[in-house]
């Protein structure tokens, strides 16, 4: 008779410790190589949209506005022509609000507008999609597609958008100061419901309200700073909690009413957000920051992304995200 060895028990416990312990080395390694695939699809993203940027202001020779007048449409829409979207372009209703726009254009999720160590098209809680959001008269809420990504609009020493903001006011004029330091992606006026200059107020829950164009005012020589010295567009804060939801700044990016889901200010009081999960009061969503760790992605005007520490200094930042101060980042 022949016997046959079999492994022992005290054999088959050191075999799979030892298997255990490769796992736990690997598994490291492996998230690590993951996460920096997903950080280079980010990187792409942002170069995608420093692109676009490009070429709109090589056509209309002004960069895209941070919003359209009239709550007809955002930075976001107005790169569809210049992402490879033309057909959804031409389906946006040149003169209607975003309120009234086409659903299948107001609902269309854009993979390259997504930040994959976050989220992708379709995916999460909110499948893409805002839960909730700005509300406009009678109108209310339209749910649409969001984003991850957000517009430079100065260092916050003005939280807004737009340059003349008080009647009279000069281009680049503080109401208070006399001296106001822009952004990149500024609004040009009116904006919103609020009567400027003499010009009738726009109304964009109004149907039959239509939108007569707009002229972009941003110019590449207005950027004195130097385009390779300015910040464009970054990865906005947003905790996994916030997604879809308009309080935490993730609303429709195509929807102009309100500017925490598609702009950010960067600079002394708003630094780089270091935890990505950290969670602030309703609406109070006005930094950068991503969910890649330690980091954040920037595309600059020249078209460069650029990757900074989320501990970059304050005023550093400032420097960045002004077109037109006179200050250069070192």
């Amino acid at each position: 008779m022949r016997t046959r060895r079999a492994f022992t028990l005290v054999e088959l416990l050191v075999v799979i410790a030892i298997i255990g312990v490769l796992v736990a080395l690997l598994l490291p390694a492996v998230q690590a190589a993951r996460e920096a695939a997903r950080r280079a699809q980010c990187s792409n993203n942002l170069k995608q949209f420093g692109l676009a940027f490009l070429n709109y202001e090589s056509t209309k020779k002004a960069l895209p506005p941070s919003r359209v007048p009239c709550h007809h449409g955002s930075w976001y829409s107005e790169l569809w022509p210049y992402i490879e979207q033309g057909a959804l372009a031409g389906k946006w209703d040149p003169v209607l609000s975003y309120h009234f726009q086409p659903k299948e254009n107001i609902e269309t999720q854009i993979a390259a507008f997504y930040c994959p160590s976050r989220r992708t098209a379709g995916s999460g809680e909110s499948s893409g999609l805002s839960i909730s959001g700005d509300q406009r008269g009678s109108v209310g809420h339209r749910p649409g597609a969001v984003g991850d990504y957000a517009g430079c609009s100065g260092d916050g020493h003005w939280a807004a958008d737009f340059d003349q903001v008080r009647v009279g006011a000069a281009p680049n004029e503080d109401p208070v100061t006399g001296n106001f330091p822009g952004g990149v992606l500024q609004a040009p006026n009116p904006i919103g419901t609020t009567p400027v200059a003499g010009i009738a107020p726009c109304n964009g829950t109004d149907p039959d309200f239509r939108f007569k164009g707009m002229k972009p005012e941003i110019k590449l020589k207005s950027i004195t700073d130097g385009t390779s010295n300015t910040i464009m567009v970054g990865e906005k804060h947003l905790p996994t909690q916030g997604f879809g939801q308009g309080t935490f700044g993730d609303s429709s990016i195509y929807n102009p009413d309100g500017i925490i889901h598609i702009l950010r200010w960067a600079g002394l009081g708003y630094g780089i957000t270091a935890n990505p999960e950290q969670v602030f009061s309703p609406y109070a969503y006005t930094t950068f920051g991503s969910h890649h760790p330690g980091v954040c992605q920037f595309v600059f005007v020249d078209g460069s992304v650029r990757t900074l520490d989320v501990a970059t200094d304050n005023q550093l930042l400032g420097y960045f995200a002004v077109r037109n101060d006179g200050q250069l980042a070192n």
